[in-house]
């Protein structure tokens, strides 16, 4: 039985291209790649570590299993794949220079205990590289898709469950904090988002991801219909003549493992050498290096033109940056090591802003 997975590859392909230049797996590397998935990131790692070697981790058996073929059909023999609860896994203390993860630690039912686990595996010194969604009202692939299927009906609460946990930044450099992790950086990233070559192709894909389901629970056969309709019709307006694109907003988090024996359970407050870089009105930016578009390369799937994905994303931000310019400053008291030295003042500064369960 052909068991049909999403493709989160390609879905975050320009993403990937962020975790990537930001972990700098050197040759010699021993990565732990956490919520693996398939396992690209864990094979690009291994491939960057010709004298080290990759481990992947993830709690789906298929896409372990997946990644274990695609492993052996590429020959890298320095990549391994195991089917594992990273919160909870025995890993080998001290056992890997680098952890990764790529939109896998948001799911974490006791956070603090997770990354103390994965910190545990990690050598004392050793950096962790992750990615996790920001707030949902920042993701356009969780807000149109909800509005196109729930229209004036609320969406079901609890959607997407654990996929923002770690949207609010301060929590998320007091959680790292509290597990014996320091020089907690968090960055804003900002990166279109893929769904398929076309509306019908994106549409197969949100069903495949289980979002469409549960938007429409409780309708009957008609209103299924028309709500269906409706996400069509939302889905070819984004078509952006190389494929179905969303905006959407990250958080690159960097941190390095403490000393052993000083992690302190239980305690969630940010470290006074955390980082978090913030923009126009307390709203965070980036703090990436600037390349031409602004967007690394290469290209996303297929021969995607990033220039028509940048223009339909940038009128969206353009909305953003004037109903923001609207609302009164929310203030940044509370937030952490607000300004790094050498960053741009406020007024200069560039704004950049689950499936559920089973979201990288």
């Amino acid at each position: 039985m052909v068991i049909e997975l999403f493709d989160y590859d390609a879905e975050l392909s320009r993403y990937n291209v962020r975790l990537r230049a930001v972990a700098g797996v050197g040759p010699a590397d021993r990565v732990l790649d956490i919520g693996c998935g398939t396992g690209q990131t864990t094979r690009d790692a291994a491939r960057s570590a010709p004298s080290g070697s990759a481990l992947g981790v993830d709690v789906s058996r298929p896409m372990v299993d997946r990644a274990r073929a695609l492993g052996a059909e590429e020959g890298i023999r320095n990549v391994s794949f195991e089917r594992a609860d990273a919160q909870v896994h025995p890993f080998a203390p001290e056992g890997f220079t680098l952890g990764l993860s790529r939109f896998g630690t948001m799911f974490f039912t006791d956070p603090v205990a997770a990354f103390t686990n994965i910190g545990r595996a990690l050598r004392p010194g050793a950096r962790l590289v992750q990615l996790v969604w920001q707030a949902y009202h920042r993701q356009e692939w969780s807000t149109a898709i909800r509005q196109a299927l729930a229209a004036d009906r609320m969406a079901p609460a609890g959607h997407g469950h654990g996929a923002f946990s770690l949207a609010d930044p301060t929590v998320t450099a007091g959680v790292l904090t509290a597990a014996g992790f320091t020089a907690v950086e968090i960055t804003e990233v900002r990166e279109p988002i893929y769904y398929g070559p076309a509306a019908a192709d994106a549409r197969d894909a949100l069903f495949e991801l289980r979002m469409v389901q549960e938007l429409v629970a409780g309708l009957d056969a008609a209103a299924t219909a028309r709500a269906l309709d409706r996400l069509l019709v939302m889905l070819d307006a984004h078509d952006t003549g190389a494929g179905v694109w969303f905006d959407s907003s990250a958080w690159l988090v960097t941190a390095r493992r403490g000393p052993a024996g000083k992690a302190s359970v239980g305690s969630c407050l940010p470290h006074a050498g955390n980082r978090l870089t913030l923009g126009r009105g307390g709203h965070p930016v980036a703090d990436v290096e600037k390349r031409g578009d602004d967007h690394p390369e290469p290209s996303p799937p297929g021969e995607a033109q990033p220039r028509h994905v940048q223009q339909h994303v940038d009128q969206r931000r353009e909305r953003e940056e004037h109903d923001s310019e609207q609302r009164p400053d929310p203030g940044v008291e509370g937030r952490v090591d607000q300004r790094r030295p050498g960053d741009p003042d406020d007024e200069q500064a560039e704004p950049r802003e689950d499936p559920t369960d089973d979201r990288e």
